[in-house]
């Protein structure tokens, strides 16, 4: 099996099972609390029915090169007849203007309070946050920075200058090259990526700070916090996954590929990159990280949004309202 089909049998999966856990979660029920966090409520499943976008813009590199030949569009395209940039960095973009969305809505359906409430929490961009969730997430990050450097340093220009190809000597015949990420294709994505992170952490810190409405509502909207901060570091870890996962698949089919240089009256020779032993575990690796971002997003958009949706540990409550 080529890591090309076992990546769409694993977005297929990984959308299954993100729709099956969410449902699952779904018949917890959702409490719905003060009706004053009803448009916070609305806005917060907004948020994730909107993460598809994210899906959408990464599904549109099947069929954008006949979109952009039609349009007269040129890009710097591969042996496979696509666009090189569109595999890469639009998906990892399209999740941070997603978030910077979802942020503005949560601002205009903050509740304004009704009374001063001090809490005994000191509240940053993690307290509503699994810890779990959070270390992985920001591990996925560095790991992508990582990627990109390495297969920075390992590619070389192409004919349009940009480094976006892997060359493979072939001893004293020359050199051959394979489509690779580089740095024309892996710096976009780590550049959206690092946006999208401070887009997620600037969100996630004003909304842990905002002021409680009262001490009646408290419990509502420490749930409906929760529920906001972790569907904004699952759309931001599902974006960062789409561009690692893509970056280690297209390496990986890099590295798989090999060079035949024929010498007469000798033979063939084939040469392949010095990574080749790793490069179709690297290629499966991708699409998998691929088929868990299709995983989030689906459990994001039908997970139910309340009370009953929310993580159950405590939080120290409100210690008076003066």
């Amino acid at each position: 099996m080529s890591p090309y089909l076992f990546e769409i049998i694993v977005l297929v999966a990984g959308s299954i099972a993100g729709l099956v856990l969410a449902r699952r979660g779904a018949r917890r029920g959702a409490g719905q609390g003060d009706p004053s966090l009803e448009p916070r409520r609305r806005a917060i499943r907004a948020g994730g029915a909107w993460a598809c976008a994210i899906i959408v813009v990464f599904a549109l590199e099947w069929w954008f090169p006949t979109v952009a030949g039609l349009l007269g569009l040129r890009g710097t395209i591969d042996s496979m007849g696509y666009y090189q940039w569109w595999r890469y960095w639009p998906p990892v973009a399209t999740a941070a203007i997603w978030t910077i969305i979802v942020a503005v809505t949560l601002a205009r359906t903050r509740p304004a309070p009704l009374e001063p409430v001090r809490t005994a929490l000191r509240r940053t961009w993690r307290t509503y946050l699994r810890p779990s969730a959070t270390w992985l997430t920001v591990a996925t990050l560095g790991v992508l920075a990582v990627t990109v450097l390495l297969a920075g340093l390992a590619s070389s220009p192409g004919e349009s200058g940009w480094y976006t190809v892997l060359e493979i000597p072939v001893g004293d015949q020359g050199s051959g090259f394979a489509s690779f990420p580089g740095w024309g294709n892996g710096v976009p994505v780590l550049l959206a990526a690092a946006l999208l992170a401070v887009v997620a952490w600037r969100t996630l810190t004003v909304d842990a700070l905002a002021p409680f409405r009262g001490l009646a509502t408290i419990e509502a909207e420490t749930a409906l916090r929760r529920v906001a901060a972790s569907t904004l570091l699952t759309g931001a870890a599902a974006g960062i996954l789409l561009g690692l996962g893509r970056l280690w698949l297209m390496i990986g089919g890099a590295g798989s590929g090999s060079v035949g240089v024929g010498i007469p009256g000798v033979g063939d020779f084939m040469f392949s990159p010095g990574y080749a032993a790793i490069a179709p575990a690297m290629g499966y690796a991708g699409a998998a990280l691929e088929g868990l971002a299709f995983l989030l997003v689906a459990r994001m958009v039908f997970a139910p949004v309340g009370i009953g949706a929310a993580r159950t540990e405590p939080l120290p409550a409100a210690v008076d309202a003066k």
